[in-house]
């Protein structure tokens, strides 16, 4: 990237990690007020300030404030993406990521490694954590990540833009979710982004974000209780699935970046 790209790009991180930590900052006073004031909210109501209002409502305001100078780079128009692309972004999204995000936590616990897992909060109830993982977030996070702070990337060809897109995404989530958990992340992000690129539309992305929360987390914790589905499903159905999309897709790439859409 030229050195304007570089400074541009640095600015975007440094306001992501800003708009984290201060989210950090304001859920720990706000801890501290109402245990201090006895005031006892709802753990829902609790939970939804937490996740949604915070780091999506003031604190997304403010880390709008940072950026805008940045002038964006608009998106043009809309195309469609059809069914059958959704399910094989989807599946190599998905059957690749997990596949390497399960390898590293078994490697981790065959040497001893303790690490952060997303499995959830069990204070949360389960209608609240579907809302959240199935919904909130894939909005929220996508007016954020891929709306936001995605317009204002340098412009590049899509695949660079979308892994400095996948990159900003997965920055708070290396703190929140550890290394492991972030390396996911920032995988989640290439695609998320990629896909917004080439649709010029947030819906699809947000489509695919709510799919691998359900296969990450409601999906994973139903096989967990039948160790041989859980073994073919994660660890040769998926991936073979993905592996197979990935090979034909390079077998039918473009040769000029400008012409590439969604082949998959």
């Amino acid at each position: 990237m030229k050195v304007n790209h570089w400074l541009r790009y640095s600015w975007l991180v440094c306001a992501v990690l800003f708009w984290y930590f201060m989210n950090r900052m304001l859920t720990k006073f706000l801890t501290n007020y109402l245990s201090q004031t006895f005031i006892n909210l709802p753990s829902a109501m609790h939970t939804l300030i937490v996740t949604v209002l915070i780091p999506y409502g003031f604190s997304m305001i403010i880390l709008y404030l940072l950026i805008k100078p940045l002038v964006p780079y608009r998106f043009l128009a809309k195309k469609k993406m059809t069914f059958k692309e959704l399910v094989n972004y989807s599946v190599v999204m998905n059957g690749i990521g997990m596949f390497i995000f399960l390898l590293f936590i078994l490697g981790c616990r065959l040497i001893g490694v303790s690490i952060k897992q997303p499995l959830g909060d069990s204070m949360v109830s389960e209608w609240l954590m579907a809302l959240l993982l199935l919904l909130l977030n894939p909005i929220f996070e996508g007016i954020l990540f891929r709306k936001l702070l995605l317009e204002r990337v340098p412009a590049l060809p899509h695949l660079k833009q979308a892994l400095l897109g996948g990159l900003l995404f997965a920055v708070p989530h290396f703190f929140s979710l550890g290394i492991v958990g972030g390396l996911r992340t920032f995988w989640l992000g290439i695609f998320l982004a990629y896909v917004t690129l080439n649709s010029r539309s947030l819906k699809y992305s947000a489509i695919l974000h709510s799919i691998s929360n359900l296969y990450a987390y409601y999906l994973l914790t139903f096989l967990l209780d039948y160790p041989v589905l859980f073994f073919l499903f994660y660890f040769v159905g998926m991936p073979c699935w993905a592996f197979y999309l990935i090979q034909r897709y390079f077998k039918s790439a473009p040769s000029s970046e400008k012409d590439w859409e969604c082949k998959l």
